[in-house]
């Protein structure tokens, strides 16, 4: 985990054991030959700067509760969009505010910051 100000999001491959060692090799031979860790990450953190301003309202308003509904509503509504993608990852189950480890079949995002 990398603490950070402001929060930011770091991305790598975990692959799930089930996949075979060729699999998994081509896997973070993507990741990595096409950047996608630094291409997520500076994605992300324009997510995080567009957002930032509407969860601290809502939690001003709502309170953790408030912000959790709306992470989790996120995080549906990027699965159906891009069931793989960063964006997918960022939000899942609410996690990044509460466990701040999220997790999909070959990606995971850590989120930083205070």
């Amino acid at each position: 985990m990398i603490e950070t100000q402001p929060a930011a999001l770091v991305f790598r491959v975990e692959a799930p054991g089930v996949w075979g060692n060729l699999l998994q090799l081509r896997v973070h031979n993507h990741f990595r030959m096409f950047g996608l860790a630094e291409l997520y990450a500076a994605q992300a953190a324009e997510e995080l700067l567009n957002v930032r301003h509407q969860l601290a309202e809502l939690y001003a308003a709502a309170g953790a509760v408030g912000v959790r509904a709306q992470l989790q509503d996120r995080a549906v509504s990027c699965a159906r969009a891009r069931r793989n993608g960063w964006r997918t990852s960022a939000y899942a189950r609410q996690r990044m505010v509460l466990q701040r480890r999220i997790r999909i079949p070959w990606l995971t995002a850590i989120y930083g910051g205070r």
